[in-house]
């Protein structure tokens, strides 16, 4: 198991002390908040912050690093955006709960993200990955050192709990920045970093537009589900953002599939080795699915105990949804990984337009209800489905050459 492999397991484990802390420190209303705030932050990290983390590392690996400040500006700009509007959004999402604390803790989280894919990028895209699992194992043993001050101090458990979303990102992120300066002087001269030019901010929108899709088919259903929902329906809204953590935390072992993959691929399709790119594409899908319905299988296995225990009760999720949890993981995952193929040969848009797609397969069907029941696990897996028969399909048109036939470059 890789170092990031390892962090990205940190961060899953802090998450689920988190989230089985929160139940039982918090009332009903404030943990739904909490939740509900984690989910944005997440869906931000994830789905904005990380794909310019992404891209940067993309660009260092590949030798072409032109102008990685427009993306951060511009992350800045969707950073202050999302800061700005949360007040409103919290207004109407997060009345279920106390917005007071859960509008401060997502904005945490948000600016965190901004300066964590800055830092992350320029460590991961140096080559330095063992640096980079540490940052993550930064994060994680941050979240968990607040977890333990909340339970050691529950009269301050409210704003523990709610720094424990954004102020370890914000750790991490300040290390991490640290480090930039002397990696990038470092690793300058090897890697050619001067003179060269890249891609367009097209690029960054699409690996932008495909994280939006990740996060939209693994974690869209909590936030559309309290939009629908009653309010009698809220408790069981928190009870399946932990049935739902849980089960995406095989996801986070793929991630550190997918990183890794990333950057060796960009790597080898810009010095020209198609052949071993294929075979390295064809390599990390295979790994990372493996592992992944591995965790999986193990986490379906121990679910009937280990959920209870996080969530303080059995949260009574329908066996069709903890299946759907479970297949919709496996599927996304391998998607996510070979994803990367079409990322790192600069086949963004086809990558974008298969993630948007799947995601809004997944919402069409999540809209058409409001019960925890079959409806949901059909659009959980039939998102990353799509997107993981379309992407396939994509990468199997790559030809050993760099400019493949009615494919155009993102240039």
């Amino acid at each position: 198991m890789s170092a990031v492999t390892l962090g990205n397991v940190g961060i899953a484990v802090s998450v689920a002390v988190l989230l089985a802390a929160g139940p039982r420190l918090l009332g009903a209303g404030p943990f739904v908040a909490l939740s509900l705030a984690w989910t944005v932050t997440t869906v931000f990290g994830y789905g904005i912050a990380m794909p310019t983390e992404q891209l940067i590392m993309r660009r260092r690996s590949a030798r072409d690093t032109q102008a990685s400040a427009r993306p951060v500006v511009l992350l800045g700009l969707a950073g202050l955006l999302s800061v700005v509007a949360l007040p409103f959004v919290g207004g109407q999402m997060l009345e279920v709960g106390e917005a007071t604390v859960a509008v401060p803790t997502a904005a945490a989280g948000i600016a965190g993200w901004v300066l964590l894919a800055t830092a992350r990028g320029r460590v991961g895209g140096a080559g330095r990955l063992h640096a980079y699992a540490g940052l993550l194992g930064l994060e994680a043993a941050t979240r968990i050192v607040l977890v333990v001050g909340a339970v050691a101090f529950p009269s301050g458990s409210t704003w523990l709990l709610g720094s424990a979303v954004g102020v370890p990102v914000v750790v991490s992120a300040l290390v991490g920045l640290t480090l930039q300066p002397i990696q990038v002087r470092r690793h300058a001269a090897v890697l050619g970093l001067r003179g060269l030019s890249g891609p367009g901010e097209s690029e960054q929108a699409a690996f932008v537009l495909v994280a939006v899709g990740y996060q939209l088919c693994l974690n869209a259903a909590p936030l559309v589900l309290a939009w629908r929902a009653d309010a009698a329906s809220h408790a069981a809204i928190g009870a399946f953002v932990i049935t739902s953590s849980y089960y995406r935390v095989a996801a986070v072992l793929g991630a550190g599939y997918a990183t890794h993959t990333l950057v060796t691929l960009s790597s080898l399709w810009s010095g020209g080795s198609y052949g071993q790119f294929k075979r390295g594409l064809r390599r990390g899908v295979i790994s990372a699915t493996a592992v992944t319905v591995a965790a999986t299988a193990g986490a379906g296995a121990l679910g009937p105990i280990a959920v209870p225990l996080l969530n303080g009760r059995d949260p009574k999720i329908p066996l069709v949804v903890l299946t759907g949890l479970a297949v919709s993981t496996v599927l996304a995952t391998a998607a996510a990984v070979a994803t990367t193929g079409l990322m790192a040969s600069q086949r963004g848009s086809a990558a974008a337009g298969w993630w948007l797609a799947g995601a809004a397969v997944h919402l069409l069907i999540l809209v058409t209800t409001t019960s925890i029941g079959g409806t949901v696990a059909l659009a959980l897996v039939a998102g990353p489905a799509i997107v993981l028969a379309g992407v396939l399909a994509t990468a199997r048109r790559l030809p050993e050459s760099s400019r493949p036939l009615g494919l155009p470059l993102d240039r």
